[in-house]
């Protein structure tokens, strides 16, 4: 009389016990790999969602370009008020030197 193992994790029936104890080893594998898997693409699922929450909507931008356009001539401006802080530092020097 024949004995068939079936396996827990699938539709299998195998014919001896050591087929039977390899077969299941390597389905409990498969199932382990399957659930890190899961695990890690809801992981990135998860991650993604967070991206998108955290993305810029139009008035971000908009208040990006505001700023930009505030900042444009700033190396200008600045190069400017440093030329003429020097020429009032240099005056008041020949001031109090006199």
């Amino acid at each position: 009389m024949s004995v068939n193992f079936k396996c827990l994790y699938c539709d299998r029936y195998l014919l001896s016990r050591n087929a039977y104890s390899q077969h299941v080893k390597y389905c409990n594998e498969l199932k382990e790999l399957n659930i890190s898997m899961e695990e890690s693409n809801n992981d990135i699922s998860d991650m993604v969602s967070n991206i998108n929450e955290m993305s810029l909507d139009s008035d971000d931008f908009s208040q990006i370009e505001e700023l930009q356009k505030e900042f444009e001539n700033f190396d200008e401006i600045l190069s400017e008020s440093l030329q003429n802080y020097t020429e009032k530092s240099d005056t008041n020097m020949s001031n109090i030197l006199e």
